[in-house]
């Protein structure tokens, strides 16, 4: 007995489906476990692909079952309504390739310009701004980018003064020295560097536990700089002299999307995607107390002028003291 080409048409559709949805479920799993990162191409690009195969199978599904509705109808045909199917069936049927066809074309040419104006990583082009800080005294602006690099601008005129290049990757924080001499950058390429303020120059590196570094604190007296891991859960303190780690923090049990040092420089706060914030030991890394008031991911955290309060913020409505 042959089998129906349409039923096996039908089936391969929904296979097709299946795998989409689950390619969008993982998307989804992955974003979402990755939130605060900037976009990542194979995540739109799964979705672009994952979108435009639905569709597609959706629009042939539609048009096998029309066509299979219609030859029941042309056996059938004793009324209006069955004979109006069996008239559009046809055209419908030679349309559907067209239709799945313009969906994929159109599908396909809107995921690559989504993918096209997300941050993504390895990029040789003008970026899109990461992160900014401010020199002491106010003359040079610094920013970080998505294109790899870190630029020194005058703040009065606008005008660039140099651009260091040394990352491979996103540069997602910048922070500079109490008295300016020097710059320091954290990148998806999980280092951080110190550059010379002056001349752009690069003074060293440390390479981190991370898969990639977030955020960044300079202690108050310049003589460390704390940077937190956007995907682990580390903090690390590192000699702003020579380069090396003073102490490792793995208290988190999530990514630290943020890091600050108090005004006395005794305690670093961190803010958590575990729905905390936590202060650390400045000098010897160990912690000291934990809030877990928040019901969210924690994005941001920094102290009073004063230190006697700390300052939070998270992805819900609720910004938190403490």
């Amino acid at each position: 007995m042959s089998r129906d080409p349409s039923t096996t048409e039908s089936r391969i559709a929904r296979y097709v489906t299946l795998i989409a949805v689950v390619v969008c479920a993982y998307g989804a799993a992955v974003w979402h476990g990755r939130a605060g990162e900037p976009y990542q191409t194979h995540i739109v690009a799964a979705y672009g692909v994952a979108a435009a195969s639905m569709l597609g199978c959706w629009v042939h599904l539609g048009g096998v079952e029309l066509d299979r509705y219609a030859r029941a109808g042309v056996d059938t045909a004793r009324s209006t309504a069955s004979t109006t199917v069996a008239t559009l069936a046809p055209a419908a049927r030679r349309a559907k390739p067209a239709v799945v066809a313009l969906l994929l074309v159109t599908s396909t040419v809107g995921g690559l310009a989504l993918v096209g104006t997300q941050p993504t990583g390895n990029s040789q082009t003008d970026g899109v701004a990461t992160a900014e800080t401010t020199s002491p005294n106010g003359e040079t602006v610094y920013s970080a980018s998505n294109d790899n690099t870190v630029k020194a601008i005058d703040a009065e005129t606008g005008e660039e003064q140099w651009t260091f290049s040394g990352h491979t990757d996103d540069v997602l924080a910048v922070e500079v020295s109490p008295d300016g001499e020097t710059v320091y950058s954290a990148s998806r390429d999980d280092t951080v560097k110190a550059i010379d303020a002056e001349t752009g120059e690069e003074q060293w590196t440390f390479t981190t536990n991370s898969d990639y570094v977030m955020g960044l604190a300079v202690s108050p007296d310049g003589g460390t700089v704390y940077s937190s891991g956007g995907s682990s859960d580390i903090v690390t303190a590192i000699d702003t002299e020579t380069g090396s780690e003073e102490w490792t923090f793995d208290g988190h049990s999530s990514s630290i999307y943020d890091v600050s040092a108090s005004p006395s420089g005794e305690t670093v706060y961190t803010a958590s995607s575990d729905e905390t914030v936590k202060a650390i030991n400045a000098e010897t890394g160990e912690e000291e107390w934990t809030f877990d008031g928040h019901s969210q991911y924690v994005r941001s955290v920094s102290a009073s002028p004063d230190g006697e309060m700390v300052f939070s913020a998270s992805n819900g409505p609720d910004s938190k003291s403490h």
